[in-house]
């Protein structure tokens, strides 16, 4: 029945289809574990080294809650580990209480998957795998101390349904036979309200949680200085919304960078201790590649999101964010061009009037002021950004470009300087110019999106 909703061109179907199978995959495959689980009664000596940890007291619960941990790590599903502890319980080879104890070990084995596939993944996944862990590990904790009590609750409730205690330990085999099938519904009500319970305590600690996460894998300081993706994981898709949510969060955080490239070519222009010049012009120069990475990954992923199935609205989207990265690649070409006139004017001991300085200062701050304006619009819904502001900026741009156009002209007739050090300077203020272009062509791209809205 589901086959024909999987091949359905249209998503709302499609999306059902692909539930329902993967539910009943999920199932199969649970059933071929339970299947293949050691027959207990006829071969018990297969896991039968587990009953020598259920004397131990409140060790025993201990022992198999680190037992449960780490068979979910050896077999890397909890779906798995939780079937088997049901088939264990369920055959009698480990009491109720150790079952659940088995069960609370599951839940911090699971999240040693999120964290193995985390450590290829980027920042925010590490954390997110980590924030898992601690999530379940604290739940854990407090549930030790409770754990006694919490039976006792859970075998109330099946005692009234059911008349009899599954905490009772001196059953005999004609009374097993007949409760034998509760454990595996005391177990799912262990499993069930433990969660529940955890996530209404746990809630409240959410900042304190991330706080945490943050500690245990913090930024390097010169991440930006290498190529990674912040928010998108290439080559794993959810709904299209979200995919387009994390590009767009992605392409801001690209935004953030070309503002920083910038920052370090203003620094480089007064740099006078070697060492450090070489260290920001290497820098540059790496930003330059990162740039080039990033519209060329940011963009594939687009395209890939593109081709599924997608609302009119956000095709639309797609193109102009597009659009966006693309001009804010070519910002980090002119960036590191400038670099590179700012190394040659360094390389012939080139002098600059002091009006000349101060021009291109003046210049530089009014295109800082068009990046914080660029990089406010892109942390925007694209429907919220009001470009007024980033058209004023470019006009600014413009006049200052402008006026030390015409001052240069001026300087040349009064041969102030020589041509090759007009040359030098021309270049870096029509460079910047150029770079306030691309900045409004940035906002000009989310302006024509909202006129097509």
């Amino acid at each position: 029945m589901s086959l024909p909703l999987f091949f359905s061109k249209v998503s709302l179907r499609k999306s059902w289809g692909e539930f329902i199978i993967g539910f009943a995959i999920l199932f199969i495959g649970l059933q071929f574990l339970k299947e293949a689980v050691p027959d207990i009664h006829n071969n018990p000596d297969s896991l039968h080294f587990l009953t020598s940890f259920t004397d131990l007291g409140f060790l025993s619960v201990l022992t198999f809650v680190a037992i449960g941990t780490i068979f979910t790590i050896i077999i890397q599903s909890s779906s798995a580990t939780m079937a088997l502890t049901l088939v264990m319980c369920y055959n009698g080879l480990i009491p109720f209480e150790l079952a659940a104890a088995m069960v609370l070990g599951e839940n911090i084995g699971t999240t040693i998957t999120a964290n193995l596939a985390a450590i290829v993944a980027n920042v925010s996944a590490k954390r997110a795998a980590r924030a898992h862990l601690l999530f379940n590990l604290f739940g854990v904790i407090w549930m030790l101390p409770m754990f006694h009590y919490f039976l006792l609750a859970i075998n109330y409730l099946l005692q009234k349904k059911h008349g009899i205690s599954i905490l009772d330990t001196h059953l005999s085999n004609v009374q097993y036979e007949d409760i034998k099938g509760i454990y595996p519904i005391g177990l799912s009500l262990f499993h069930t309200s433990f969660n529940v319970i955890n996530t209404m305590i746990l809630i409240g600690f959410v900042p304190f949680l991330a706080r945490v996460a943050t500690l245990m894998v913090p930024s390097k300081a010169d991440d930006d200085e290498e190529f990674s993706l912040k928010y998108i994981n290439s080559g794993l898709f959810s709904t299209s919304e979200l995919s387009i949510l994390q590009a767009r969060k992605e392409i801001s955080n690209f935004g953030l960078r070309i503002e920083k490239m910038f920052f370090l070519l203003q620094t480089l222009t007064t740099e006078v201790k070697p060492k450090r010049y070489d260290k920001l012009l290497s820098k540059i120069q790496k930003y330059e590649q990162i740039t080039d990475d990033l519209e060329l990954e940011i963009s594939l992923y687009l395209t890939n999101v593109a081709e599924g199935e997608i609302s009119h609205e956000s095709s639309k989207m797609i193109r102009a964010m597009i659009k966006v990265i693309d001009e804010m690649e070519s910002i980090g070409d002119v960036i590191y061009s400038m670099s590179k006139t700012i190394d040659r004017i360094k390389e012939k001991k080139t002098k600059f009037l002091p009006h000349q300085e101060e021009g291109l200062r003046e210049l530089f701050d009014l295109i800082l002021l068009a990046f914080s304006e660029m990089n406010l619009n892109l942390s925007k819904g694209f429907n919220e950004v009001n470009p007024e502001r980033a058209f004023m900026l470019e006009s600014r741009i413009n006049e200052k470009r402008d006026l030390l156009r015409q001052r240069h002209v001026e300087d040349l007739k009064e041969k102030r300087y020589k041509h090759k050090t007009g040359a030098l300077y021309s270049d870096l203020f029509s460079l910047g110019e150029r770079i306030g272009d691309y900045i409004l062509n940035v906002t000009d791209s989310i302006k024509e999106y909202q006129k097509t809205s």
